[in-house]
């Protein structure tokens, strides 16, 4: 998706995201998710997340209260980069909870 995003073009890209967000409730594949994400968000083309920017926010910030380090570090790595790349697109909602 970050290499691809332009090719497979907004119609599969709105597929294939919610597929990536479903894998951060899966606790086997947080890790590989969160670090997908975190790609994808840093990636050049600018890929639209929108419609699971928000979600995946939410599911990073839960991932802060576990106990598993490599969760965390993997989570608030994905949090900045979400943050850096998309924080206008989060409203001020999302940051008070």
């Amino acid at each position: 998706v970050a290499t691809l995003g332009d090719v497979i073009g907004p119609d599969n890209l709105k597929a294939c995201l919610p597929v990536v967000l479903e894998r951060l409730r899966n606790e086997t594949t947080r890790v590989t998710s969160l670090k997908a994400l975190s790609t994808v968000a840093r990636s050049e083309l600018k890929v639209d997340m929108a419609g699971v920017c928000g979600d995946a926010v939410l599911e990073c910030s839960s991932f802060l209260r576990k106990n598993d380090r490599a969760l965390k570090q993997a989570a608030l790595t994905t949090l900045t980069d979400l943050m850096a790349c998309y924080s206008a697109k989060l409203g001020p909602p999302l940051f008070e909870s």
